[in-house]
């Protein structure tokens, strides 16, 4: 072998070696728990469980403004039965998942 042989194969051999494959990005889990405040039925507080996620989305099934905070807290505005969801977004921003629960606000009364 000559000595262009050999940089050519030391060169292709550079760059076989210095060849990452792409790491899978994991899972995004998109999950929440929630607490209806004591002292006002109506005002709920949410808690993202969520792993894997850089953004979240939630919507509160009463056709409200969205939100993006992590742990929010909302107030209906009427009694019923309302389809929480909340969607997590991955870093890369290629992966999602969605968490869909069913929160019904009623008088304790």
């Amino acid at each position: 072998m000559n000595f262009t042989g050999v940089i050519f194969f030391l060169l292709v051999l550079t760059q076989l070696i210095s060849c990452k494959k792409d790491e899978e990005e994991p899972d995004v889990i998109a999950s929440f728990t929630f607490q209806v405040d004591s002292a006002d039925f109506r005002k709920v507080t949410f808690t993202n469980q969520s792993t894997n996620f850089s953004a979240l989305l939630w919507n509160f099934g009463d056709n409200t403004a969205t939100s993006t905070e992590t742990n929010p807290v909302h107030t209906y505005a009427a009694l019923g039965d309302f389809i929480v969801t909340l969607t997590a977004t991955s870093t890369n921003g290629k992966l999602t998942d969605v968490y869909t629960r069913t929160l019904t606000v009623t008088d304790p009364d």
